[in-house]
């Protein structure tokens, strides 16, 4: 009977452990977008939802956020009702990875046109006091979400712009911005077609 505890555990194991390496084989596979593997890293960053209610001549949007992903709750005990409005907060977001340097004119057009009103998902330090937060924001396009920096570097839109901290959005982050921006030089363009 002991054997066949012993025999039945270990089979019991290997099977787990297969199982788990198949699971690691199709993550990496469907996460791992050339930049390295997503799973790995630290998430110092936050994600908090919201609605773009402005865009400012710098480019930069008022996000009313009311729902919270995976940053903590914010104090509401003072306030006198507890629902998720109490939680809301507007964020000043910067867009990382983009030159506002470059076609400022045609990238806040963008914005406006495709993110005014609607709703979005800012990566950065939104556990932060602050209100200003420099960030990726993700928007819902009809096929998918969309990383408004890669969106503007992949069609020659904008130029790539070095991160100020790094740390606080994932790491492929830098990678797959410069790769979209290579696309477009590539392919010559927006700001890449005279060039």
């Amino acid at each position: 009977m002991k054997i066949f505890a012993t025999v039945l555990l270990a089979l019991l194991v290997s099977t787990i452990s297969f199982g788990q390496e198949k699971v690691a084989e199709k993550l990496e596979y469907t996460l791992d977008r050339g930049c390295g593997d997503p799973m790995t890293e630290s998430n110092i960053y936050t994600f908090r939802s919201g609605k773009v209610i402005a865009v400012s001549s710098d480019n930069e949007l008022s996000v009313a956020v009311s729902k919270t992903l995976n940053a903590p709750a914010e104090d509401d005990s003072d306030t006198k009702d507890n629902d998720k409005q109490a939680n809301s907060k507007t964020f000043t977001v910067t867009i990382v990875g983009v030159s506002n340097s470059v076609n400022k004119k045609e990238i806040n057009s963008f914005l406006r046109t495709n993110l005014l009103g609607k709703d979005v998902t800012i990566t950065g330090n939104t556990k932060s006091k602050a209100s200003t937060v420099a960030g990726l924001v993700q928007f819902d396009t009809d096929e998918e979400l969309e990383d408004v920096s890669e969106y503007l570097l992949e069609r020659g839109l904008a130029k790539f712009k070095d991160l100020t901290h790094p740390n606080l959005v994932p790491m492929t982050t830098v990678c797959l911005l410069k790769k979209a921006e290579k696309r477009a030089m590539d392919a010559k363009l927006g700001v890449w077609s005279s060039k």
